[in-house]
């Protein structure tokens, strides 16, 4: 999942959320969620994969694959990780 469809679906669901709590709250008798600014925090890890094949060569090799015709591939495969943290302030309005 790309991080712009996760941090969307993620406030989506938030609102969602919050929007079905707020009404389950007001019909037991509650206040509800009050309107207003939220901050929600995101943390978040990201990793790439990179893999290449190629015949037989110089690189550095993770696992041989042998074909039904004998043909022998060395495959390189580097995993790259990151992590980002940021927090968006969500502005919340409940039904009365």
């Amino acid at each position: 999942m790309d991080l712009k469809d996760f941090v969307s679906q993620t406030l989506k669901q938030i609102n969602d959320g919050l929007q079905e709590g707020h009404q389950h709250v007001k019909t037991s008798g509650g206040e509800g969620v009050h309107n207003g600014y939220f901050n929600v925090a995101f943390d978040v890890a990201l990793t790439t994969n990179n893999e290449e094949s190629s015949d037989v060569g110089g690189k550095i090799t993770v696992a041989s694959i042998f074909q039904a015709g004998g043909k022998k591939e060395k495959t390189t495969e580097s995993t790259n990780y990151s992590r980002i943290q940021f927090s968006v302030s969500v502005h919340v309005k409940t039904g009365k």
